[in-house]
Order: structure tokens, then sequence, then C-alpha cells
């Protein structure tokens, strides 16, 4: 006889601890982020397709990432940015930008930990982050 399943409450797979955030949306650039800096920095990284889905991870799933990696394309504007910089203060901000559209996003410039105008390689990205969190991790050990 099968199990009854009516009453079965739906399980959410709990989130890496503090992994790095990578928010891209073309999935290309998300898969090759988050392979590479998986592989350089030897963190769990979690990606979202837009600020939304990265909110939503956020909000429902607890997410707390140590760190930020914003692919900003053709649909995203600088209030998505800031909007995941008001929710997530304290995680630093890795903001690569289309050489295009840098206009938009400069006065965001000042508050990233990088600032990254494309075209950038994705191994450039990854050495900029492994800076960040080994600089993070120094500060942290000598407070």
């Amino acid at each position: 006889m099968p199990a009854d399943t009516a009453n079965v409450e739906p399980q959410v797979t709990p989130a890496p601890s503090h992994p790095i955030l990578v928010v891209s949306a073309n999935w290309r650039t998300r898969a090759l982020l988050a392979a590479q800096l998986g592989e350089t920095c030897g963190c769990d990284v979690v990606s979202a397709p837009g600020v939304n889905e990265a909110l939503g991870l956020v909000q429902i799933v607890g997410l707390h990432p140590i760190l930020l990696v914003v692919d900003a394309g053709q649909q995203m504007t600088r209030e998505d940015v800031e909007r995941l910089m008001t929710a997530l203060p304290d995680a630093p901000l890795v903001l690569s930008v289309s050489a295009l559209r840098r206009a938009t996003f400069n006065s965001l410039r000042e508050h990233c930990a990088a600032y990254l105008p494309r075209p950038v390689s994705i191994g450039r990205i990854a050495q900029v982050v492994v800076q960040i969190i080994r600089a993070a991790e120094c500060r942290t050990t000598t407070d």
C-alpha cells in the first residue's frame, strides 16, 4: 500500500553556510563562474539568474553569502544591484559591467570590492575574488 503523502511538508534543502553568490542572466557565464570560483577558491558557489532569484535565496532559504559576484548584463539595472547591496550589506561585491553601460553603474564603483569593466575573463574575476577572500581572512585573524 503506498504511503499517504497528502500531509507531507515539502523539504527545503539547506543552502551552503557561507557560499559565494553569483548573479548573471547569462547561463553560460553563471556556469563558468560557478565552476571556476569553486575550483579556484575552494568555496561553495550558488548562482542565480537574476536579482529577484538571488533575493529569494537570501530571504526564503536563508543564504548568507561571503561575497557577491554580479555580472550586470543588459537586463540588470543599477537599482537591481542596489537592492542586492541593501539586502546583503556585509557581503563584498564584485561587479562586472559592460563597457557600454559603465556610466549607468559608475555611481556604485566606490561601494564595490572590485569593479571590472568587460571584457574581463572568468579567470580574472576568479583571481580578484581570491584576493578579496584572502584579504578578509587576514582581517579576521588580526582582529
